[in-house]
């Protein structure tokens, strides 16, 4: 890549290596100087927690609510992430241009939610599904809100931002699974409460602690608005 790829940064917005910045704890502390790009991640964070319960849980999850076979858990996992490729691939960018991030975030929260606990009390096969046809349309959630991050960084501290990103993203892979099954395990034993669902109880949580989070974003965004040229620009940029 060093080689074969031209650096696509211009000159005037490069900066030197630094060993300090270029590790997880740099990248987020640089990213916190700019108070309303951490909030966003603050929400962010929350929601890939919220996210990672699918993946941890999936398989016992519908083998335990519907008695699905692995041919049909996996016919549903294709199912869900074709979905969220045709709605983040085809429509992300038109409904994001058309709305805005913040009203795209907002709608997002709202199906996320509704998906979320239509799968946490979900009792047959049909209900898992009802649950996936409308969670796909939360696909719009991340890139919302990595356009909004983007926006609102320096061109010097995009890498910084992207880092920020991927290492939350890592941390909540770390945290989410265990805390998942072990919710997953403790309302499916025969000695307590029975509800195969209740981690999604506690990722609709999550989402709607998120949208708290990104409120707080969103009154200080409205106070210092883009300029109309940069928010085209950006959102050009993001989805291209």
């Amino acid at each position: 890549g060093y080689f074969r790829f031209p650096e696509t940064l211009k000159e005037e917005n490069r900066r030197g290596f630094s060993l300090a910045r270029a590790n997880p704890l740099g990248s987020l502390i640089s990213i916190a100087k700019h108070p309303t790009v951490l909030i966003v991640l603050g929400a962010l964070f929350l929601i890939q927690l919220a996210n990672h319960s699918y993946s941890s849980i999936w398989s016992f999850y519908t083998a335990e609510v519907a008695g699905w076979t692995p041919f049909l858990i996996g016919l549903s996992v294709s199912a869900y992430g074709l979905g969220m490729a045709v709605v983040q691939g085809a429509l992300t960018g038109p409904v994001i241009e058309k709305f805005g991030e913040v009203r795209a975030v907002y709608f997002t929260v709202f199906v996320g939610v509704t998906s979320f606990l239509i799968l946490a009390f979900a009792t047959s096969g049909s209900n898992i599904y009802v649950g996936i046809a409308i969670g796909v349309f939360s696909a719009f959630l991340s890139p919302a809100l990595q356009s909004l991050m983007t926006s609102r960084t320096p061109a010097d501290s995009q890498g910084e931002l992207q880092g920020a990103i991927t290492s939350l993203y890592s941390v909540a892979s770390i945290i989410s699974p265990a805390i998942m099954a072990l919710l997953f395990t403790a309302y499916t034993d025969e000695t307590g409460p029975y509800l195969p669902g209740a981690p999604f109880i506690l990722a609709a949580g999550l989402i709607l602690g998120a949208a708290a989070i990104f409120t707080v974003a969103a009154r200080r965004m409205s106070r210092d608005p883009l300029p109309p040229a940069q928010a085209s620009e950006t959102v050009a940029q993001t989805f291209d």
